[in-house]
């Protein structure tokens, strides 16, 4: 049986955070240990899932949210 759903933007938003946090971790992990070129792998893969993340708020589009 195939139980594919389809993931709304929120779900596909939380998928690649949890991806993103994954790989930073294993890639501290790597660097720890002496492993660059897993560690290198690993930063290569974050800055390609950081392509479909939006981008962060800067401080001042924060703020001007805020008040």
């Amino acid at each position: 049986m195939d139980e594919r759903i389809e993931l709304d933007e929120a779900r596909v938003l939380a998928v690649l955070v949890k991806m993103l946090r994954q790989r930073k971790d294993s890639a501290k992990q790597y660097r720890e240990a002496g492993g660059s070129a897993l560690a290198e792998q690993e930063e290569f893969e974050i800055s390609i899932i950081q392509q479909y993340l939006p981008s962060a708020l800067t401080d001042e589009e924060l703020q001007t949210l805020i008040d």
